[in-house]
């Protein structure tokens, strides 16, 4: 666990879909940065956990989220996806 993660990255990260339904029904901030500046999106997509970044992008708070420095990441990180 690094400084400043939430619940919310950490369950994103590991790939425990299961959580990450939950805190999002619960309205976990999908918009807080860790202490690199990562939100939860670029954590998910950089290290590659495609079924729980579906999951992410299926949720409006974290598409409206996304800024341009995340977008190039996760751009670069999700090329297999098909969305």
């Amino acid at each position: 666990m690094q400084e400043n993660e939430t619940a919310l990255m950490i369950a994103s990260k590991e790939g425990h879909k299961d959580i990450v339904y939950f805190l999002l029904q619960m309205k976990a901030s999908v918009s807080h940065k860790d202490i690199k500046g990562a939100t939860v999106l670029f954590v998910t997509a950089s290290v590659g956990n495609y079924e729980v970044l579906k999951m992410l992008l299926n949720n409006p708070r974290a598409i409206a989220e996304i800024n341009t420095k995340n977008r190039v990441s996760l751009y670069k990180n999700s090329l297999p996806l098909n969305i």
